[in-house]
């Protein structure tokens, strides 16, 4: 199968998967389990040992759409609303089985602000975070109506 998220071909996270690994909580989720909620606080960020996730918002009208899609060995997380501890504006959803390496928010700022430094791939990682799921978050959310997406 081709890989579906190729920003993690475009740099080293190894370092960073170790430390999921290593110091992630091991989770298991059933098939439609919600690892986030849309309008709700996202509290961790995960790494998948298997099973996959799908990324999906709830318009006004009740409509469910598909956003994105996460898969083995590639990090889950409504990135926004875990660092800004602010509303997620998706859900995200265990599509089958899953088993995850879960982080807080804490433990990761304190891996990036030591563990990190010395290898300055906090703002390589952010950089390639930016260029490449950023625009198409913003791709899909210029689509719907302000009122789903908040100010």
């Amino acid at each position: 199968m081709t890989k579906f998220n190729t920003y993690l071909e475009s740099n080293d996270f190894d370092r960073l998967k170790r430390f999921f690994e290593e110091h992630g909580e091991l989770q298991h989720y059933r098939k439609g389990n919600f690892f986030a909620r849309q309008g709700e606080y996202s509290s961790q960020a995960a790494l998948i040992k298997d099973g996959t996730f799908a990324y999906t918002h709830i318009d006004n009208e009740g409509k469910e759409h598909y956003v994105g899609f996460v898969f083995p060995d590639e990090f889950v997380a409504d990135y926004t609303s875990f660092m800004r501890h602010s509303a997620s504006q998706v859900n995200i959803v265990a599509l089958k089985p899953s088993t995850i390496f879960s982080v807080n928010r804490q433990a990761l700022h304190d891996f990036y602000n030591t563990d990190m430094k010395p290898y300055a791939i906090t703002a390589s990682w952010l950089k390639t975070f930016t260029k490449w799921f950023i625009p198409a978050y913003w791709k899909v959310t210029a689509k719907l109506p302000k009122s789903d997406i908040g100010d």
